[in-house]
């Protein structure tokens, strides 16, 4: 087990305690020390007996802290934990058991709860936006009803708790210590697609975390840019170049002209791009699979969490919770997730054809083929509804959609159609 501290002296009765629960299944500890002001090396010493202390001169980052720990690891596993997050017994065995019977798999995570609300789901794993952002599937999404047993294969899993095969991170070269925080757990997700390993979610193993618990908003909105910056160059430059792609510029230069009108501070975005532009981006090509997801018109993202409420069926609602505030009734706080309902309308988004999908409470990997079996894509649909970008294939007016996971294909709990969209705004339901 490999945890990483920064002044988190606060967390570390709670991380010697899990430590103790799961003394049975980890061989040895490291708590790596990313030199703490509030006495967090020393209070880990003297609360997790038998762990390996390491004290970093200077604090270099989550990647950094990480790789320092991994480099005394000796064991085929390796569990990475947060201190301010919690992992039980039965959760690492099962995740365990799952990722021996997959030998293609590089890693596998948890569903992750927040701390002291297991009903809200902080992540399902990790996706990825085009402009090089990483998000938590159903981050603060309020999800009450039982989950379905069983696993899948997603884009990216999050390092706030994820076991992983030792030698699929040192072939992918483990965390890149130029990402000081933020998206380093994506950008791992995307080195380790390239290799061709795999990334799994156990539904069946549950983790709780504190979330946000070691930077302020400004320093966070900081180092998000700058990482994004890094991935964008490196996954989506035009032709490998390793250069920002147009519409990156585009959204930025909204951002910093709203900043200007509304005498908003920019010069901090303006530092962080050049310090995510002085970095060496190193392009990478990736699998059919990943590349769709570079590009998505994500359905998933995150929700606000320092307004409203979370709807629950009926007239229930959670008004409250650690990391927000709330007051009933108000109608900016944004669209949170209903519980048991979803509408969508179909709408033509340009050209082309877009199918909408409602993959439900599952995360689904599939294909998309012509009517005569030829492959034109492939694809991962996030939970919930998705927006499905068809190709425009000349002569083609019927599609084929497949599961990798037959049994998501038959029965009520499967992959629901909600609409379709066509050049010109014309909308139909299919089956």
């Amino acid at each position: 087990l490999v945890t990483v501290l920064y002044n988190s002296s606060g967390f570390l009765p709670m991380l010697a305690d899990t430590v103790g629960r799961l003394k049975g299944l980890v061989r040895r500890v490291i708590v790596v020390d990313n030199c703490s002001s509030d006495g967090s090396a020393g209070l880990a010493e003297s609360t997790i007996p038998d762990s390996t202390v390491v004290r970093l001169g200077e604090n270099r980052g989550f990647g950094a802290g990480n790789n320092a720990g991994l480099a005394f690891a000796r064991s085929p596993l390796v569990l990475l934990l947060n201190p301010d997050a919690r992992l039980d017994p039965r959760s690492l065995e099962s995740m365990r058991d799952l990722l021996l019977e997959e030998e293609k798999a590089a890693g596998v995570q948890p569903i992750v709860r927040l701390l002291g609300w297991p009903c809200i789901t902080t992540s399902r794993g990790v996706g990825f936006t085009k402009y090089g952002e990483g998000y938590d599937f159903r981050f603060y999404h309020c999800e009450p009803g039982p989950v379905r047993p069983g696993s899948s294969r997603v884009p990216g899993i999050t390092c706030a708790c994820a076991l992983f095969r030792m030698d699929a991170l040192a072939s992918a070269g483990f965390f890149d210590e130029r990402i000081f925080m933020y998206f380093e757990d994506a950008d791992l997700s995307l080195r380790l697609g390239a290799d061709g390993r795999s990334l799994l979610l156990d539904r069946e193993a549950l983790a709780e975390h504190h979330v946000g618990a070691s930077s302020t908003s400004v320093e966070a909105m900081s180092w998000q840019l700058e990482s994004s910056v890094l991935l964008s160059r490196r996954y989506l430059s035009p032709s490998g170049s390793g250069r920002l792609p147009r519409h990156w510029w585009k959204r930025e230069l909204r951002i910093l002209l709203g900043s200007l009108l509304k005498g908003r501070k920019w010069r901090w975005r303006v530092r962080a791009a050049r310090r995510g532009m002085a970095i060496p981006a190193s392009p990478r090509s990736l699998p059919a699979e990943l590349e769709h997801l570079l590009d998505p018109d994500p359905m998933d993202l995150p929700l606000p969490h320092r307004k409203g409420g979370f709807a629950l069926e009926g007239d229930g609602l959670i008004v409250a919770g650690p990391g927000w505030s709330s007051t009933p009734g108000e109608s900016d706080a944004g669209v949170f997730y209903e519980y048991g309902a979803v509408e969508l309308a179909a709408s033509a988004h340009g050209s082309g054809f877009h199918l909408e999908l409602d993959a439900g409470p599952e995360l689904v990997s599939g294909s998309l083929l012509t009517a005569d079996g030829r492959l034109l894509d492939r694809f991962v649909l996030g939970f919930g509804p998705s927006r499905l970008r068809l190709p425009e294939e000349a002569g083609s007016t019927r599609f084929v959609f497949r599961c990798d996971d037959p049994s998501l294909a038959t029965g009520g709990s499967g992959v629901h159609c909600l609409g379709a969209a066509v050049a010109g705004g014309k909308t139909g339901r299919d089956g």
